[in-house]
This record gives structure tokens, sequence and C-alpha cells, in this order.
């Protein structure tokens, strides 16, 4: 049940995501994050129809290859800034009040660990599955420390939530954060669907509810496809309570 419940909180903070990004990229618009995440809402409605994972793991590789390559973007222009940086802002002191918060994030940032475990036993050479756990992390710390040392030292006190809402050129703010809200929307349904799964074997196994499909057809049940949609409204409602993207991320990795 945690589990399960885990997995919809990261459903939720892609779409908290995905309503940030779209109201960082047209702010003269004035429309509330929470109308941004409503809209967002509506198109991972045809997630509720995904039968299998093959489509979802084409997605994962698509969205690693975005991240790589905006990830590179934003390094690139902080480097080009690398004058103007005051390594004198940078204090090791503890602010109490946003320190929970904060570690928080930094928990949440390695989210991706829960899914590692399944990788195992689909591994070429299961034995070495502990030393690809080790140098993974190892390479991931270096990774967003450095991400997140320039990114402060280029923006300072003036570092947004979403750092890519902090990129001063407005064509390129908007084609990066509206790239970054397709690749969120793109996010949502691994844990979606591993949250669906998990349900449906916990709960409609061994009863007369025990699979979702009709023998005959090989398609959703009408109640399958409502409790799903159902699933995403209550992230949806999740998100309009908490539409604040540190805080959230902060919470979901206390």
């Amino acid at each position: 049940i945690l589990y399960s419940f885990f997995l919809q909180f990261l459903g939720i903070l892609y779409l908290v995501l995905m309503g940030e990004l779209l109201a960082g990229s047209f702010p003269q618009l004035n429309i509330p994050v929470r109308v941004w995440i409503c809209l967002s809402c509506l198109f991972t409605i045809p997630y509720s129809f995904i039968k299998n994972l093959r489509i979802i793991s084409r997605f994962s590789f698509g969205n690693a290859i975005v991240h790589l390559i905006i990830n590179m973007i934003i390094i690139l222009y902080c480097l080009s800034k690398s004058s103007t940086w005051n390594w004198s802002k940078i204090q090791l002191k503890i602010n109490i009040q946003s320190f929970p918060t904060t570690v928080g994030i930094i928990v949440f940032s390695y989210t991706s660990q829960i899914f590692l475990p399944t990788l195992e036993d689909n591994m070429l050479y299961p034995s070495q599955f502990n030393s690809m756990l080790i140098l993974s992390h190892i390479i991931a710390c270096i990774f967003k420390t450095g991400f997140a040392l320039i990114g402060f030292l280029t923006w300072q006190e003036l570092t947004s939530e979403v750092i890519t809402n902090n990129l001063p050129t407005k064509q390129l703010r908007i084609l990066i954060n509206l790239t970054l809200a397709i690749k969120a929307l793109l996010s949502y349904p691994l844990p979606y669907f591993a949250s669906c799964e998990l349900i449906s074997d916990t709960y409609f196994r061994n009863n007369p509810f025990s699979t979702c499909y009709q023998q005959d057809t090989k398609q959703w049940k009408w109640w399958a496809i409502v409790l799903r949609i159902l699933l995403i409204v209550c992230t949806l409602a999740m998100a309009l309570i908490i539409p604040h993207f540190a805080q959230l991320m902060g919470l979901i990795g206390s």
C-alpha cells in the first residue's frame, strides 16, 4: 500500500511540474498554476488504456535523451556566466526552517532507485547488480551536486524552484519549458502504470473481478477504465491541494 501511495505521489509531482513549467512559459496570460495543472491532466487520460510496458519503455528512452540535452543546454549557459559567479554566496550553515524540505528534496531526487531492483533479474550479469547500483548512485551524486552548485552560482538568491524559469531569453525559456512539460507528461505513465498493476494484483486477483480484460476481445472492462481514470483524478486533486513543486518534492522525500 505504501509503495502504491509513493507511486501516486510521483504522478502528483509530474502534474505540478507541468503546471509550473507552463505557467512560467506564459506569465503574460496570468493563468493560475492550478488551471495549467488541470489542463495538463487532460492529456494523461489516454494513459488509462495502456496495457503493457512496451510503449512506456519507449517513452522512458526518449525522456532520457531529452533530459540529457536540456541539462547540457542549462550547464553551458551557466558556464557562460561564470565571470559573474560570487563564491562568497556559498555559506556552510543550516537554515532550520528550510532544512527539512531540503533533505526531502535530496532524498526524492534518488527515487529512481525504487525501479532499479526490477532490473536485477533482467541483467545479463545479475552478479554485477550491486556494483552497478553503487556506481550509478556515485555518478548521480556528483552530477546533481555540480548541477545545483553552478545553478546557484549563476542566479544565487533568485534561483527558481524550476530552474529553467530563470533563463533570461523568453524564446529559449519557452522552448525548454515546453520540452520539459512534454517530458513530464511522458514520465507520468511509468509510476501510474506500476500503481495500477499493484492495485490490480492486490485487490482484483482470485475474486469475481479477477481480470481487467474481456476474455474474448482482450479489451478493458468498463469498471477497470473507470477505476484507472479515478486514479488520475485523485492525483489531480492532490496536485491542486499542493501546487508547489519544491514543497511537494520535500514532502514526498520526507
